[in-house]
């Protein structure tokens, strides 16, 4: 079964009135157990990730193998965000 999830830790409506941009140093990582498709950064992969509205001086995106799980991870370095920015893992 695919559960599909929205994760906030704080509203960034709030954060809107007090600053003109939010920028930030940032990892997500998503790992699928016992993952039995492609798993890797190659071409062959089902997985994607995807953004939108993040901009940043580095945004680095990776895919790998770790025993049966397959690791997502998106390193995001002095990255603005705001409240329409999402990252998707698909």
């Amino acid at each position: 079964m695919n559960i599909e999830e929205a994760k906030t830790l704080k509203p960034m409506s709030v954060f809107q009135n007090e600053v003109t941009s939010f920028t930030a140093n940032f990892n997500v990582t998503t790992s699928f157990y016992y993952y039995g498709g492609e798993c890797s950064n190659s071409s062959k992969t089902d997985i994607i990730i995807e953004n939108s509205g993040i901009t940043g001086q580095s945004i680095i995106m990776n895919i790998e193998k770790e025993n049966k799980a397959c690791i997502l991870n998106l390193i995001c370095k002095k990255c603005e965000v705001s409240s329409e920015s999402n990252i998707m893992f698909k």
